[in-house]
């Protein structure tokens, strides 16, 4: 009504529901785009980009006919509505770069990311850093795959994380060392006089190079970074940076 000034020509809350209604999902990610493109960050660090990306739940108004997003409260009965939004951030020009919202229910930020990454090329110079919840090989082997640069935080070596493939010693301390690991679907993919350079994913892991039953080996190869942040804790990340 303010925005209106109190006139009679105001729009009542049906009409703006059925013009709100006619707005295609696709319009908010192409505004958000553009605006991008009249506003192009210069700030880099080292030539590169630093984006970063994160993601956050969010309570919307209550709908308990969107599945989606709808959750069923035991204490109450009435239930409430969640959004998970994966952002994309660069952290030099402080300005988002991509949004991915989905209803709670459907959240995949493995797969939020990836979409990120396709937007962009080796040329675009950018450094994609993205915290635990993201690593897995799917994501690797895509940033290698499309000669992408990135730093990843994993679960350290004494979890039973992506690390844990390589039987690192628990007592090395810091560290500084590349890996590299022969991914594959099939046990007969296996050199048999190399078996430890090889591993078997199972079926119910998203590997989009291989899919499960197939015959074929994917060699991946990356640097471990583990840094000492305390008595006895370590912070391990995977990068495919390398000192030039």
């Amino acid at each position: 009504m303010d925005f209106y000034n109190h006139a009679e020509y105001t729009p009542t809350v049906s009409a703006l529901t059925q013009q709100r209604d006619k707005i295609s999902p696709v319009y908010f990610p192409e505004t958000l785009r553009c605006f991008n493109c009249w506003y192009p960050g210069k700030i880099k660090y080292k030539d590169y980009r630093l984006l970063a990306c994160d993601g956050s739940d969010i309570n919307i108004f209550r709908n308990p006919s969107d599945p989606a997003s709808y959750y069923r409260n035991s204490s109450n009965g009435k239930g409430f509505n969640v959004l998970h939004i994966n952002a994309l951030y660069d952290l030099c020009n402080r300005s988002y770069q991509m949004l991915h919202i989905v209803g709670r229910h459907g959240q995949n930020e493995q797969r939020a990311l990836v979409d990120f990454m396709k937007a962009y090329t080796a040329d675009d110079k950018c450094i994609f850093i993205a915290d635990r919840n993201y690593v897995s090989w799917n994501i690797l082997a895509y940033a290698q795959h499309w000669n992408l640069k990135y730093v990843i935080r994993a679960k350290d070596i004494t979890s039973n994380g992506i690390l844990h493939t390589f039987h690192i010693n628990q007592t090395v301390g810091e560290a500084d060392m590349n890996l590299s690991i022969n991914l594959t679907r099939l046990k007969r993919c296996i050199n048999k006089k190399q078996p430890e350079r090889f591993r078997t994913m199972a079926t119910n892991v998203t590997f989009d190079f291989i899919s499960p039953g197939e015959k074929g080996v994917f060699p991946i190869g990356f640097r471990l970074a583990r840094i000492q942040i305390g008595k006895d804790k370590y912070e391990s990340l995977l990068t495919n940076l390398f000192p030039s």
